[in-house]
């Protein structure tokens, strides 16, 4: 497969929607090529997000119904439309649309994506419900002693978003109750292992003003 190939099978391949035949063409290409891994951590994020959306939206229905078995099922196939739609609209009318007709009003949208120069790639992604959803991929792994710190820095304020730590092929992706403003800088740096209150180390990454 050419990249143009795999980038028009991305959305299903960060939903797991795609044909068994046509995974290990695109999973051979990611470990080769790293132009997709920002769009992919774009879409991987959207998904999580998605999907947590669906799973409380459907969770009251399911769980009024006798059994709930049967609606459960039927729920999780509404979560996969949803999000397979929500994909689609992201990429054709921009992630800050989407947010705002989800929550069913008006909200604002902030996503910052930031390049590592060895491939490394952190995605952050806030729609104004107090939650700031990070994806991170191309990390190496942190003895137990050590992890990785997301600040924001406002105003000349160094404020700490939270602490993570990869797993063993670089990759992380949770949620942190966190209010990201626009213009903001972002960065990202290691810390002890129950994170710091002021930086002290130098950042791996850090977004521009």
């Amino acid at each position: 497969m050419n990249c143009d190939d795999v980038r028009e099978l991305l959305p299903a391949y960060a939903l797991g929607a795609l044909d068994a035949d046509e995974a290990p063409g695109v999973e051979a290409h990611l470990r080769e090529c790293r132009e997709h891994d920002a769009e992919l951590a774009e879409l991987r994020a959207t998904v999580f997000a998605l999907d947590r959306y669906a799973d409380e939206a459907d969770l009251g229905v399911s769980d009024r119904a006798p059994g709930g078995g049967g609606l459960a099922v039927v729920g999780r196939l509404r979560q996969w439309q949803m999000a397979i739609a929500a994909v689609l609209l992201i990429l054709v009318f921009g992630a800050g649309w989407l947010a705002s007709d989800l929550a069913g009003n008006e909200t604002r949208d902030v996503t910052i994506a930031i390049q590592g120069g060895s491939g490394e790639r952190l995605t952050l992604q806030d729609s104004g419900r107090e939650s700031v959803t990070v994806s991170m991929a191309g990390f190496t792994r942190l003895p137990e002693a050590q992890a990785y710190q997301l600040w924001a820095v406002r105003d000349g304020v160094w404020l700490r978003i939270g602490i993570c730590n990869t797993n063993e092929q670089g990759g992380w992706m949770g949620d942190f109750q966190f209010s990201v403003r626009e213009g903001e800088q972002i960065a990202l740096t290691i810390e002890p292992a129950e994170g710091s209150e002021k930086p002290t180390s130098e950042p791996l990454l850090a977004s521009n003003f």
